[in-house]
């Protein structure tokens, strides 16, 4: 989804995994990076990118974006290990 806020132009990526909850999480750790590469190799010049982590190579996808098309990485991670304290 791509929207403007003021003068900012920003590119959402969701995915839509069918299934159980644990197949969910499962295939969107692996498709996560893939789409976020796909969709920042098909945007245009970015002053930053940001990358929401958990899953975390989604990190490693965002820092090899930005070493390609020569901008920052901003990566918020949070709550890495969330089912560790439940």
């Amino acid at each position: 989804m791509c929207e403007k806020m003021e003068r900012v132009n920003i590119i959402r990526i969701r995915l839509n995994v069918p299934g159980p909850k644990k197949m969910q999480l499962i295939v969107g750790y692996f498709l996560s990076p893939l789409s976020m590469l796909a969709g920042g190799m098909l945007a245009s010049k970015a002053d930053v990118c940001y990358g929401y982590s958990s899953p975390l190579p989604v990190g490693l996808t965002g820092w090899l974006l930005g070493k390609i098309k020569k901008h920052p990485f901003v990566l918020g991670a949070q709550d890495l290990h969330l089912q560790a304290y439940c």
